[in-house]
């Protein structure tokens, strides 16, 4: 799969997902005011202020992470922190859950979200990109091969015509 991140800022954003043969697979735009998921494979597409991407290593961080998580950063930011060192940190997200990173420089090498005592998703860089797995036993893994700034502000992506409107909670989406 081929993945292309847009990134305007942390709350405007575009992916979009082609298979091998450059078929367009899924395509997620979101702002400050909406997300717009589009499903080019089953002609689909739904508009909500959140949504639940159907993916179980997806769905289990904050959708909203996707770029921090591309491109190296720590999925959410620390909102209480319980022990934190030049090494690593051990904090609290916004939405209560435990979050642990192992630092170098500063920079997160890894990652590992909890649930109770046991790991639901972790995430490690590797080279230019990184491996996400879930605890299911599904991995993603990811190399970064161009990174250029945006030459023009953010077109707002288009649903195709004939394609049907859907609840965004569905798992009939990509």
């Amino acid at each position: 799969m081929k993945l292309v991140l847009k990134l305007s800022s942390d709350s405007r954003f575009q992916v979009s997902t082609t298979d091998a043969l450059g078929r367009p697979m899924w395509s997620l735009q979101a702002s400050e005011v909406e997300t717009l998921l589009v499903d080019h494979r089953g002609k689909g597409f739904c508009r909500a202020t959140d949504i639940l991407l159907p993916d179980p290593v997806l769905e289990a961080m904050p959708w909203r992470s996707l770029p921090r998580v591309l491109l190296g950063y720590l999925p959410t930011e620390p909102e209480t922190i319980d022990h934190s060192s030049a090494e690593e940190i051990d904090f609290r997200g916004r939405d209560g859950r435990r979050w642990t990173s192992r630092l170098d420089a500063g920079r997160p090498t890894s990652w590992v979200l909890w649930e109770e005592s046991r790991p639901a998703l972790w995430w490690s860089r590797r080279g230019e990109g990184g491996v996400l797995s879930h605890r299911q036993g599904i991995q993603i893994r990811w190399r970064e091969i161009v990174n250029e700034p945006l030459q023009s502000p953010l077109v707002d992506l288009q649903v195709p015509a004939g394609y049907e409107s859907l609840e965004c909670h569905t798992r009939d989406l990509p």
